[in-house]
């Protein structure tokens, strides 16, 4: 009896992800410069949030002014603020909050050790880079690296300088791919 599922119906994973300041300006097709939505009238703004660019509103608007289409088949387009200040993303207070109390207000250090220090600066500076995937990666990485090198599991300066290594060498090689 054959398979009688739809391949391309069957759902394998699911990935969320944040873009990064360079992608929302590629896709923005529009920079929001005023706060107000509508005139006096009622007809939307240029630069507010209704902008004609960003696709029609109803029915009787007009046509999208960057694809052309009628609100039914337009899919809605990004548009983009610019803000003075940089702002902290709400879903990540707990993270920053828990990075501040990891860090000498004194010396501007992190106050871990070794391999754990060496895991979590490779991370930060991946997430910096927009590799969102790698730093959750880079873990198993180093997992994989001390089963196999250190079947004792004891840290020492040897292995913390063989992790470090093996850090830089992974970081380059995620840059390098990001920008083929």
């Amino acid at each position: 009896m054959q398979d009688q599922s739809v391949k391309h119906l069957t759902v394998s994973g699911l990935t969320f992800s944040f873009f990064t300041l360079e992608e929302i300006e590629k896709l923005s097709v529009l920079k929001i410069t005023t706060p107000l939505s509508f005139n006096s009238i009622g007809h939307p703004l240029k630069c507010g949030l209704y902008d004609p660019a960003l696709g029609p509103v109803s029915d009787s608007s007009d046509p999208c002014t960057t694809c052309s289409n009628n609100v039914y088949k337009c899919p809605g387009h990004i548009g983009h603020i610019e803000l003075p200040l940089p702002v902290i993303n709400s879903l990540f207070h707990k993270v920053i909050y828990n990075i501040l109390k990891l860090a000498c207000l004194n010396c501007h250090n992190f106050r871990i050790k070794g391999v754990s220090k060496h895991l979590f600066v490779r991370k930060l500076r991946l997430l910096d880079d927009g590799l969102i995937t790698e730093a959750q990666e880079v873990e198993e990485v180093i997992a994989d690296l001390l089963s196999s090198s250190n079947p004792t599991n004891v840290v020492n300066e040897a292995t913390t300088v063989l992790v470090e290594e093996r850090l830089q060498e992974y970081y380059s090689r995620m840059k390098k791919k990001k920008n083929v």
